[in-house]
């Protein structure tokens, strides 16, 4: 904490390790935050980011950016969202995301996965831990979203498989009803989730196209 506190510019580290790119950050997650704030329940709008900064960034930014500063991306795809689309697109975009997490952290720290579905989580983590202090464009949010969809789809089978007699009975319920297995629609479904949402990212910093 007290490192991070320093990077921020904050704290007893803060004028040894201080980087400037991180103070900008918080000035772009500051102005997200009261831009969704402030237009409840829907946001700012698709491609308004840019238009909007200067009037919710915090007062005090402008002794250290200058006035003329601006940017047209929060550089946190959830507060992109939040301010540009309101809670509409980013309620969703949090639910995929911690249930990734949790899907990615059981294939992780399970003994019966193998190397590379293992190696894939790693990577999502990795990638997803960055994306808190990136800007959103296609050529981040593509690799973002397919290695979400690669978790899903690695590990929600394993799920159904290891689940109790009850869901397998379930299962083949659904296999004689539907001609779909149940592994098969949670494929399908976190493919579909996937698309949804890295369309959702992608608007939701047009000016970046």
């Amino acid at each position: 904490f007290i490192v991070l506190s320093g990077f921020l510019g904050l704290g007893i580290l803060g004028t040894r390790i201080e980087q400037y790119t991180l103070t900008l950050r918080l000035t772009y997650w500051s102005a997200g935050w009261l831009m969704g704030v402030d237009n409840l329940p829907f946001g700012v709008g698709f491609d308004n980011y840019g238009d909007y900064f200067q009037k919710f960034r915090p007062d005090g930014a402008i002794l250290v950016t200058g006035a003329d500063l601006t940017t047209n991306n929060a550089h946190n795809p959830f507060l992109q969202t939040f301010a540009t689309v309101g809670i509409f697109g980013v309620i969703p975009l949090i639910i995929i995301f911690i249930y990734t997490i949790y899907l990615a952290i059981n294939l992780i720290f399970s003994r019966k996965n193998e190397l590379g579905e293992k190696s894939i989580s790693i990577v999502f983590v990795s990638i997803w831990a960055m994306t808190f202090f990136s800007i959103d464009n296609i050529a981040v949010a593509l690799i973002n979203w397919t290695f979400l969809g690669l978790v899903i789809g690695f590990a929600v089978p394993k799920v159904v498989e290891e689940s109790s007699e009850l869901a397998q009975n379930f299962k083949q319920k659904r296999i004689s009803n539907s001609g779909l297995g149940t592994a098969q629609t949670h494929r399908l479904v976190g493919s579909l989730l996937s698309i949804l949402l890295l369309i959702l990212s992608w608007t939701a910093s047009w000016p970046n196209r």
